[in-house]
């Protein structure tokens, strides 16, 4: 009789969904075996995870020397800042004026009682001198105004140094060591309670890969009897 294909399909369907699951069985226990192994897929994966660690703590190093440049930067701002408010409080309590508009109101009306001639000799003098000073006062003046635009300048700079403290590639990188480090941490749990394990495992191991090799010897067999059948049907109808 002609040999019965669906059986043989049936049978090396069986087959071969057999050794799809023994093999996932297999790889879990030589992921494990792994675990505590030199070589292997884990053995690679830590590997990895210890050069990606190396490399997270080098760019942690760059970060920190960095911020730490940036406090150096920001505290320098904030000291030099600080004395120039200083210095500017200082010369305001001294000062005559307190804006160019005011000295140069107080010049003009020199000028005029000057020019005027009604003044006296001595009060003459007295105004002439007391322009030189005004004036002397307006050039100060000029030099703080100019050093309050300095002073805003040093500030708008230590915001934005701040802003770089607030940096989000920090945080990323702490995540990022946080989270291959606990992986290791993990693998080493599993690789102890794995070794603890070694005899169970190697057997599990040696059993897997002897039914693999029968399922594979079964799933030859059947084909080379399949086709001898066929090959014998086919020579009966000729």
């Amino acid at each position: 009789s002609k040999p019965d294909r669906d059986a043989y399909n049936v049978e090396q369907d069986f087959i071969r969904a057999e050794l799809e699951a023994l093999q996932l069985k297999l790889t879990a226990v030589k992921y494990k075996i792994g675990l505590f192994s030199k070589v292997g897929p884990a053995a690679d994966r830590r590997t990895a995870l210890r050069a990606e660690l190396g490399v997270v703590r080098s760019s942690q190093r760059n970060h920190k020397a960095s911020r730490a440049r940036l406090f150096d930067e920001i505290r320098a701002i904030q000291e030099s800042t600080n004395k120039r408010i200083k210095d500017i409080q200082d010369a305001k309590q001294k000062a005559p004026f307190q804006t160019i508009a005011d000295v140069d109101t107080a010049i003009k009306s020199l000028d005029l009682q000057v020019e005027s001639g009604a003044l006296t000799i001595v009060q003459e003098k007295r105004a002439i001198a007391d322009i030189s000073t005004f004036k002397s006062a307006r050039k100060a003046l000029k030099v703080r105004l100019v050093e309050e635009l300095a002073i805003q300048k040093e500030r708008a700079r230590a915001d934005e140094l701040r802003t770089e403290l607030e940096d989000p590639e920090a945080k990323a990188l702490s995540n990022s060591y946080e989270a291959i480090k606990e992986e290791l941490e993990e693998m080493k749990k599993e690789g102890d309670e794995a070794y603890a394990n070694r005899a169970q495992l190697f057997d599990e191991r040696d059993a897997l890969q002897k039914h693999i090799s029968e399922l594979h010897d079964r799933r030859r067999v059947g084909v080379q009897t399949y086709h001898d059948a066929i090959d014998r049907y086919r020579k009966k109808l000729n």
